[in-house]
């Protein structure tokens, strides 16, 4: 649920979607939905961030409410997840009188190739090509050092990037209508690239 929608869409999320991802920051649009799973990643930071009245400004009330109303609710399931667990979850959940069961991760991580060696050489590849790319990219400073090099091998392609702050439909006027702005520059361009930036209202 991101910031650049507008109030009267988001509530009708609620209404039209069976899986919601929000910021906390948000919850108050989600008055009244009762999902059958509650999923919080990065808890941690969640009941430490994110509930604290300069994110949540005069809602902040509103939005604990909710979300307390969610974790003691016999119909919902609920699951924290993170990476490092303290007793912080722990007591906060210990307060509400919510039974918790901790499932520890055990298993060794896997060494991983870092993914930009290969999405940006085959999108390279498919420009050249003459395909049209959308690619998703969850860090705005790579999409600053991607620009030059695509521009640099694809000297002839439209390329437009859309990182939340700098973007091209509030450069043209169009409030809040992030998805048509989408469709219409993908039509005129051969790529697009879009990094997800954390918003809150």
């Amino acid at each position: 649920m991101s910031a650049n929608m507008d109030c009267e869409n988001k509530r009708l999320l609620k209404a039209h979607c069976d899986r919601i991802c929000c910021s906390l920051e948000s919850l108050h649009y989600l008055d009244g939905f009762t999902p059958d799973l509650l999923i919080m990643d990065e808890c941690e930071a969640c009941l430490s961030s994110h509930i604290s009245m300069n994110t949540n400004k005069d809602k902040a009330d509103i939005n604990f409410d909710i979300l307390k109303n969610l974790l003691v609710n016999p119909q919902v399931n609920v699951m924290f997840a993170d990476a490092f667990w303290s007793k912080k979850t722990t007591e906060f959940l210990n307060d509400l009188k919510i039974p918790v069961s901790l499932f520890e991760y055990t298993s060794p991580m896997k060494k991983k190739i870092a993914i930009e060696c290969h999405v940006l050489p085959t999108l390279i590849n498919k420009l050249k090509k003459n395909e049209r790319c959308f690619c998703f990219i969850s860090s705005a400073t790579k999409l600053k050092e991607w620009m030059p090099i695509i521009k640099e091998n694809c000297p002839s392609k439209k390329i437009v990037a859309y990182d939340g702050k700098d973007s091209y439909n509030q450069k043209e006027g169009s409030k809040n209508k992030i998805v048509d702005a989408f469709q219409a520059h993908f039509r005129k361009n051969a790529t697009m690239k879009y990094n997800a930036t954390i918003q809150t209202s």
